[in-house]
């Protein structure tokens, strides 16, 4: 004898939980597939956005240190998620990889790509520390993340995430 449960969304706002019951003996099979329970509950509403997990740290340096930022999005999307990453100032900061699978560094690519299957698993970017002839102390530059889809409810969304660009022991 075995019971089902089953949630079915049945819209932003909602869903039904039904419990279903099964059987493989032939003595209970008048009750096989008698719905035992329903019920439709309200759920909370979930925007479409990014969301920033953590850094492991939020600095670079002028010596070429890094941060890695990881990210990954609120809701299960219906298409594919394009998050492309930007610095604001390329003369403190820029992206030096993607984190796909959100370990293994791909060089030289600044867009990662969530599916409907993937969309809760943190991907990230690797940002690398730019030297400068400057003697201009600690520098606060952005990262900006933002998204493009089939799905337009995830065109658009942007997140930012400061760092810190920190002095090269050349000007110490």
């Amino acid at each position: 004898f075995k019971v089902q449960l089953a949630y079915a969304e049945t819209g932003n706002s909602s869903a039904t939980i039904s419990v279903t019951t099964s059987c493989g003996v032939s003595y209970w099979n008048g009750i096989t597939g008698t719905t035992i329970f329903n019920h439709t509950v309200t759920l909370p509403t979930i925007n479409p956005a990014i969301v920033v997990s953590s850094s492991q740290t939020r600095q670079t340096t002028e010596d070429g240190g890094t941060a890695d930022i990881y990210f990954h999005l609120s809701k299960q999307p219906s298409a594919n998620v394009y998050v492309t990453a930007a610095s604001n100032d390329t003369t403190e900061g820029v992206i030096s990889g993607k984190r796909q699978d959100g370990t293994t560094l791909v060089s030289g690519n600044n867009m990662v790509v969530f599916s409907t299957n993937d969309w809760a698993t943190d991907k990230g970017i690797q940002v690398t520390g730019v030297a400068d002839s400057l003697v201009d102390g600690n520098i606060t530059y952005s990262v900006g993340l933002s998204s493009t889809s089939a799905n337009t409810l995830w065109n658009g969304l942007s997140a930012s995430i400061d760092l810190v660009n920190k002095i090269g022991r050349a000007h110490v």
